[in-house]
């Protein structure tokens, strides 16, 4: 209860935030690409989701309105995925995955030093996701009679270094932890759980209507 009460707090924040930043100077794109690792929860009483999956994948665009000089909103959309690990794959010829879709909204916080840019992010995202029988559009799997798949809220937390190549343009490397409030006794039983997981990579902000503030 106390996370889904900071989820909405959040969320009306950034909300607001973004209805009060004019569209202009400091509006950007970017695309960020990198490898997502399951870090907590549980599949089952006997297998955590670290140990069911792979290393996997995650690829992503977002908006960026920056607002003054430290402080910025985004917004974005982003497809993450691991394969199950070999061990685990009950049919030869499947291979099962964990599919992350997620639309985010985030606060970011930087420090810039000069053209480098050190940050932290933290928001709310929306995470439509599964687990499938056979590749990132096979059916979902079932657990105890459910398809393990849902529509889960969560929070997004990170810290990221920003380097400014132009007014326009940058690059950036990042962590960020995805927390999926994913656990439901009724649909799925005890033992699967919350799920976290992290994606660790970098991308390219362009901001070419009216530059970086």
């Amino acid at each position: 209860m106390r996370q889904r009460k900071l989820w909405w707090a959040v969320m009306t924040v950034t909300l607001l935030a973004i209805g009060d930043a004019a569209i202009g100077g400091g509006f950007g794109l970017g695309v960020r690409t990198g490898m997502l690792l399951p870090a907590a929860g549980s599949y089952n009483a006997e297998l955590s989701t670290a140990e069911l999956l792979e290393q996997g994948y995650s690829h992503g665009l977002f908006l960026r309105q920056q607002i003054s000089k430290h402080y910025g909103i985004e917004a974005g959309v982003d497809l993450g995925w691991a394969a199950f690990a070999q061990a685990h794959r009950e049919e030869a010829d499947k291979t099962p995955h964990f599919v992350l879709p997620a639309v985010t909204f985030c606060n970011r916080v930087g420090l810039p030093v000069g053209p480098v840019v050190p940050y932290l992010a933290a928001g709310v995202g929306i995470f439509p996701w599964r687990f499938t029988r056979d590749g990132l559009t096979g059916d979902p799997v079932a657990v105890e009679g459910e398809a393990l798949q849902k529509m889960s809220a969560g929070l997004v937390g990170g810290v990221g270094v920003e380097l400014e190549l132009a007014r326009w343009a940058a690059i950036f490397v990042e962590t960020r932890a995805t927390h999926l409030l994913s656990r439901d006794r009724f649909l799925f039983g005890e033992h699967f759980s919350e799920q976290t997981v992290l994606t660790v990579g970098g991308g390219v902000v362009l901001s070419p209507w009216g530059g970086r503030r």
